[in-house]
C-alpha cells in the first residue's frame, strides 16, 4: 500500500510539473471572473505552446484556466501517466521525430507505448477512461486539449497491440507486407500493401462516431483493427478542432487518415491506411 501510494504521489508531482498543478495554495476560484480577458489571454498562450508542439507548456497554461476544469483535465493525464504515457512522452516523440515525416511522430509514441508493455484492452480501456474525462468538462480549449492526448494514445496503443511490434519497435515491413512497392502503386487491392505475416491488424468496418462524444461504446473493445485506429484518430481530431489548431505537423498526419476513413469504401481502407503511415515516414528501415 505505502508503494502504491508513493508512486501515485510521484505521478501526481510529475504532471504537476509538467502541467501546474491548480491546487498550490488556495487559490480564488471567482478570478477568472474578475479579469474577464484573462482566460483568452490563457487559451491564445496555450494554443502557441501547441502550435510548437510544445505539450509541457500548452499544460502548464491550460491549467491555469477555472479550476474544476482543469482538475478534470489533470484527472485525464494522471490515468494516462499511471499507464506509463505521460506529456513528456509526447514532448519526446515530437523532439525526437524533429524534422522528418510526420509519420515519424507515430511511430515515436507508438514505440514508446510498445516497450512500456502489457498492450491490450486492459492499456485500452485505463486510455478510454482517461478520454471519458471529457464529459466532465465544459471548456473547450481544456476538453480539446485531453481529448487530443488522448485520443493519439489511443490510436498508438492500437497500432502497438499488433503482435508484429511486440520487440518494441515499428518497422515498415511491419506496416505492409513489401513497403517499397506499396508506397508507388494503387493502394486498393495492391498485394504489396497487405498486412505482413504475423499482423493482426486487418479489418476495418468503419468509424465508431458515438465514441467520439460518448466515450466506452462498445464497438472500441475486442481485438484491436483499423476501425479502433481511425476512430482514435477521429477522436484526436475534434480535440484539435476544439483547440482551434488548424497547422502544423499534428494536424497534416491526423487529417490524412481522417480523409482515408470518411472517403473509402471499408475493404480499401486498410490496405490504404498502411501505405499512407509508409508516405508519411513512419516505421523504420530494418
Amino acid at each position: 500500500m505505502d508503494e502504491k501510494k508513493a508512486r501515485h504521489t510521484y505521478v501526481r508531482f510529475l504532471i504537476g510539473l509538467l502541467g501546474g498543478l491548480f491546487l498550490l495554495g488556495c487559490p480564488n476560484v471567482f478570478a477568472p471572473f474578475d479579469r474577464p480577458s484573462s482566460d483568452a489571454q490563457i487559451i491564445s498562450r496555450a494554443r502557441a505552446c501547441f502550435d510548437d508542439a510544445d505539450f509541457r507548456c500548452a499544460a502548464e497554461w491550460y491549467a491555469k484556466l477555472p479550476n474544476n476544469q482543469a482538475a478534470r483535465m489533470e484527472e485525464g493525464l494522471l490515468i494516462l501517466a499511471e499507464e506509463g504515457i505521460t506529456v513528456e512522452m509526447y514532448v519526446q516523440a515530437f523532439t525526437v521525430a524533429g524534422n522528418e515525416g510526420v509519420g515519424s511522430i507515430l511511430t515515436e509514441l507508438t514505440e514508446r507505448i510498445a516497450r512500456i508493455g502489457q498492450t491490450g484492452t486492459a492499456k485500452r480501456n485505463k486510455i478510454i477512461e482517461a478520454y471519458a474525462k471529457i464529459a466532465l468538462i465544459s471548456d473547450p480549449a481544456l476538453r480539446g486539449f485531453l481529448r487530443f492526448m488522448s485520443g493519439l494514445a489511443l490510436a498508438a496503443e492500437i497500432l502497438a497491440e499488433d503482435p508484429v511490434l511486440s520487440d518494441g519497435y515499428m518497422l515498415k515491413t511491419d506496416l505492409a507486407l513489401t513497403p517499397s512497392t506499396c508506397t508507388t502503386v494503387l493502394c486498393a487491392g495492391a498485394a504489396s500493401c497487405g498486412a505482413p505475416a504475423g499482423s493482426t491488424l486487418t479489418a476495418y468496418t468503419g468509424l465508431d462516431n458515438a465514441f467520439v462524444n460518448t466515450p466506452g461504446s462498445a464497438a472500441m473493445s475486442g481485438a484491436a483493427t483499423w476501425s479502433h485506429f481511425h476512430t482514435a484518430v477521429l477522436a484526436a481530431s475534434t480535440g484539435l478542432t476544439e483547440l482551434g489548431v488548424s497547422t502544423g505537423k499534428t494536424v497534416s498526419l491526423i487529417n490524412t487518415f481522417f480523409q482515408l476513413s470518411a472517403s473509402l469504401p471499408n475493404n480499401e481502407v486498410p490496405p490504404c491506411t498502411r501505405q499512407s503511415l509508409l508516405s508519411l515516414g513512419a516505421g523504420r528501415d530494418g
